[in-house]
């Protein structure tokens, strides 16, 4: 029966340098195929994603829901300040999120978490239904979905909260997640899946009597 306790919420790779446009960070910076300039990794698109799953992870640490801040490990939280520090979605670590450091597409390939790999630490906290939100939809969110499909979760793919950085996300975010869809993951936005996880805490709040 599915539960708010079994639930947790993964947004992977918000790093500023991969999705805010303004950072402009040399060493994070792409050459471009137009007289070899460089240029931001991040959109407007992403930009603008990066700040709903911000604006909406509060959401679901306010329903006790934990959040894993998925990133690469070569990525340091003190490595910039740059336009407001590394990450577009905060690490808040004191309203007990979970930062996992992966060195693959996919976290459920190699991470840390404490010295622990992100299943081992999911299966310990009895979590078996994950949000997912983050990017880029063909990449990364695409092999750790599909990883924890092959694991046995639950996989709800936030589709408002999921980004590409592609000259053309409104086609190819679409593409990924119907591959996913049909992969068995299931697709729901924020503000659905939200209003699934506060229905199951008012199921699970009403007294049960055994007559």
């Amino acid at each position: 029966m599915p539960s708010l306790q079994h639930h947790a919420l993964l947004i992977n790779d918000s790093q500023r340098w991969r999705v805010d446009p303004t950072f402009d960070d040399p060493a994070y910076m792409s050459w471009t195929t137009e007289g070899g300039m460089m240029k931001p990794n991040g959109t407007e698109q992403t930009r603008a994603v990066a700040e709903r799953i911000r604006d909406m992870a509060d959401k679901y640490r306010d329903l006790g829901v934990p959040v894993f801040i998925i990133c690469y490990a070569f990525d340091d939280e003190d490595h910039t300040n740059a336009n407001g520090g590394l990450y577009m979605v905060e690490y808040k670590p004191e309203r007990g999120d979970i930062m996992v450091r992966k060195e693959e597409m996919s976290p459920f390939l190699h991470s840390d978490v404490g010295g622990k790999n992100i299943d081992t630490v999911l299966r310990q906290r009895g979590i078996k239904t994950l949000s997912v939100a983050g990017f880029h939809a063909s990449l990364c969110i695409t092999d750790l979905t599909l990883d924890a499909l092959d694991k046995k979760y639950e996989v709800r793919l936030l589709e408002d909260c999921i980004g590409e950085n592609d000259p053309h996300p409104e086609f190819a975010v679409p593409r990924a997640l119907e591959h996913l869809e049909k992969n068995g993951a299931l697709r729901v936005t924020s503000i659905e899946d939200l209003v699934h996880l506060h229905n199951l805490r008012e199921q699970e709040s009403v007294p049960v009597f055994d007559y």
